[in-house]
């Protein structure tokens, strides 16, 4: 088994307990964080990458990239989730309804239908950065073996089919051009 494969079912498990766990309340402030993650990171990694370059000029454009949309999608994630949380403790939402949700064979397949959703989210987002940050190496020995890696994997396929929706939901829509790293394989 590639170890690919095995870094995309941890991914995938780690989002889906996290949001299993979390119930439905967390899981839903989640995928609305990983949305505003993928917006602000299409609009902000290019200007970042940018200045990092300029900051250190022997730095590659793949490595600008991918440490700019580190820094600007962590950064969006945790005020999004920050934001979101505070707002709830000013005005806060009625539990009764997602109290009762939370209770019987309905609220277990919403919270499952919900963790699915943003596992398959973070999962789809992680695989199409990292193939993009792959497919941008040298062709040097270390980038050969990366991306003879992602082509043995079995799942990193069917993560990347899901990119296109995930790009058509967030980025698409933006004005300009997306960052190599956050582009659909095509």
């Amino acid at each position: 088994m590639p170890i690919a494969d095995i870094l995309i079912m941890v991914v995938f498990l780690g989002a889906y307990t996290l949001a299993f766990l979390g119930g439905i309340g967390r899981t839903l402030v989640g995928l609305i964080a990983l949305f505003a993650a993928m917006v602000g990171a299409a609009l902000f990694t290019e200007p970042l990458a940018s200045a990092l370059r300029s900051i250190a000029p022997s730095m590659s454009n793949w490595a600008s990239q991918l440490m700019a949309f580190v820094i600007t999608a962590a950064l969006l994630a945790a005020g999004a989730v920050l934001l979101m949380l505070r707002s709830f403790q000013v005005a806060p939402v009625p539990t009764r309804r997602l109290t009762a949700l939370r209770t019987g064979a309905f609220g277990v397949l919403l919270l499952s239908l919900l963790a699915f959703v943003f596992a398959a989210g973070v999962t789809a987002a992680v695989v199409q950065v990292a193939n993009g940050t792959i497919r941008q190496l040298p062709q040097d020995q270390f980038g050969l073996r990366l991306n003879r890696e992602m082509d043995r994997s079995l799942l990193a396929p069917a993560a990347l089919r899901v990119a296109p929706t995930l790009y058509r939901l967030t980025i698409e829509w933006l004005p300009g051009e997306p960052p190599a790293v956050l582009r659909p394989p095509s």
